[in-house]
């Protein structure tokens, strides 16, 4: 019986204990954990209420950036277009299968201009100012770009014609180059071929200043051309020298030049 007490007595000291220790952590530690608790929600509620309020403006504002940008590059890539746009009938035969009949037709067509053009400005030309332009082969990949070479190969002709150098001695070595647009497509392919003039030094020079400005950029400096467009040309090497003789003004251009086309979406 005594046994049995002593038991009942231990049970009831080790739930006092129990319950002093329940007690003591509720006070100490778990209402320190319930504030600390409550205080993460405010914080939470409160960013979630300031995020809330500040997404949709965010969002928006970086919508409009992303519409702005998206605008400025159309407007940058309508401008380059513009600037390197050849005469209106090449640049449609560009957009059309190659034809060789109506290639041939076409060069000769610009052949006999270019002639009559010189002889009513007293100007010396080749021949046949197209003799050196590449042949159309069956092998080609991409006979289209002879329209861009012929296209542009005239218009820098013409544009020496209105510049009233002396002599168009000869135009070749024609050649394409892809440019490249690093991890997207190719957008362009680059005509260059090579070209020599002579003429006065001050002729040779209104020859060079005109070649980069297209036709708006000609009209706003009062300069007259009589192409229907006139795309800018890039010079990628020139070399001019003296000509032998008495006239000091007298020069050699020996010039390395170019112009764009647009390439064939892929």
């Amino acid at each position: 019986m005594g046994r049995v007490v002593d038991r009942i007595q231990i049970m009831r000291r080790a739930l006092v204990i129990g319950g002093l220790i329940a007690a003591l952590y509720y006070a100490f530690v778990y209402r320190g954990f319930v504030a600390e608790s409550e205080a993460l929600d405010a914080d939470l509620e409160s960013l979630s209420g300031m995020l809330a309020r500040e997404m949709p403006l965010d969002t928006e504002e970086r919508l409009g950036a992303a519409k702005r940008s998206s605008s400025a590059l159309r407007s940058m890539e309508r401008t380059v277009l513009e600037r390197i746009a050849l005469n209106p009938d090449i640049e449609q035969r560009l957009g059309e299968p190659c034809q060789l009949v109506g290639f041939e037709m076409q060069r000769e067509t610009l052949n006999d201009e270019l002639i009559e053009l010189a002889k009513a400005n007293k100007i010396g030309m080749p021949a046949i100012p197209f003799e050196r332009l590449p042949e159309y082969t069956e092998e080609m990949e991409e006979p289209r770009r002879l329209w861009g070479q012929l296209g542009i190969a005239w218009h820098a002709l013409v544009s020496a014609v209105e510049a009233g150098v002396g002599e168009i001695e000869s135009i070749g070595g024609f050649r394409v180059r892809r440019c490249d647009a690093g991890a997207g497509p190719a957008l362009l392919d680059e005509i260059v071929f090579e070209l020599t003039v002579t003429g006065s030094m001050a002729r040779i020079s209104t020859y060079l200043k005109t070649l980069p400005m297209d036709r708006r950029e000609l009209e706003r400096h009062g300069l007259q051309t009589a192409q229907p467009a006139k795309p800018a040309l890039f010079i990628d090497g020139l070399m001019l020298r003296k000509r032998p003789g008495g006239n000091p003004d007298d020069v050699r251009l020996d010039l390395r030049l170019g112009g764009f086309i647009r390439r064939e979406a892929e």
